[in-house]
């Protein structure tokens, strides 16, 4: 089992939940920078991952040891990133103090009540990811989210937290994505995540100039409902806030040919992405080799 599959599966988040129920902050955040540390040493799948990601994202300029404080950085965020999750988890109020939204991030929620046109949202895996979507939750936004196809018991779990602030939470199937291209063009709101690499897929985009298999789904969604695109971001801040925003909305073009359009949309979407992720790549909680054909190169 790797890292992914552990902290979401539920002894993961029954670990996570507990320990951010019964460890002080001071004590957590040097309790997660221990562990941070200690796994950054070790040469697991974990590890090269990050250091993979890191090397790509920094241009492949980072040295060896470079990259080591790079995944030392990242675990170290992580640990901070789900103490915090499963500390607030319980407590609306302390989420909604613990999120602040940008002007863009806020003229997002007045939308669904402004705009009879649909949206397509899809995230990035910076920072705290899962209080972002709490936090929209509660502050009355209802998409729906797409999430994974044959969710696991930790899966299932994590969206029965989102459920309750209000998201509606939909694991992918043929039934699902009809139901989303309806709620597209009836003007509601759909949003998925789209930084994770699916090895199994033949179709491939440029990511930070680099080929490599990369969602497309939300591009054909948004394609068939004639919608834009918003990227939403989260970053921690040295306010010791979560900041949440969102990019201007990204017009779905149509280049004459369906895979042409898929691929050229795709990349523009992954152009606003990239951009979020180089403000903060320390906070860019990615575990899969993004650019696995780099490995062989890596320092």
């Amino acid at each position: 089992m790797n890292f992914q599959d552990f902290t979401t599966s539920r002894a993961g988040i029954a670990l996570g939940m507990a320990f951010g129920r019964l460890c002080p902050p001071k004590l957590a955040r040097r309790g997660g920078r221990w562990i941070a540390n200690f796994l950054a040493k070790k040469d697991t799948p974990l590890v090269r991952a990050i250091r993979l990601n890191q090397w790509v994202v920094h241009d492949k300029k980072l040295s060896s040891e470079e990259l080591d404080e790079a995944a030392r950085q990242v675990l170290q965020h992580t640990a901070l990133c789900i103490y915090d999750f499963y500390h607030h988890l319980n407590k609306p109020e302390s989420i909604l103090k613990r999120v602040h939204l940008s002007p863009r991030a806020h003229a997002l929620l007045e939308r669904q009540h402004t705009s009879s046109r649909g949206l397509m949202i899809v995230g990035v895996h910076l920072s705290n990811f899962d209080m972002a979507l709490l936090a929209l939750g509660l502050m009355g936004l209802r998409p729906q989210v797409l999430s994974y196809a044959e969710p696991t018991g930790g899966y299932r779990w994590q969206n029965e937290f989102r459920a309750k602030a209000g998201l509606e939470i939909a694991p992918v199937s043929a039934d699902t994505l009809k139901l989303a291209t309806r709620r597209l063009r009836d003007g509601g709101i759909v949003g998925t995540g789209v930084d994770r690499p699916v090895p199994y897929s033949k179709h491939q985009l440029s990511f930070f100039g680099h080929t490599t298999v990369m969602p497309r789904g939300h591009i054909r969604l948004a394609l068939s409902a004639d919608v834009p695109i918003v990227v939403l971001s989260i970053h921690y801040g040295a306010d010791g806030y979560y900041h949440l925003d969102v990019s201007e909305p990204i017009e779905m073009v149509d280049y004459g040919d369906r895979q042409e359009s898929l691929r050229k949309n795709g990349e523009r979407v992954l152009l606003e992405i990239e951009a979020a992720i180089r403000e903060y790549p320390e906070q860019w909680l990615m575990y899969f080799p993004v650019w696995p054909q780099f490995f062989p190169e890596l320092p």
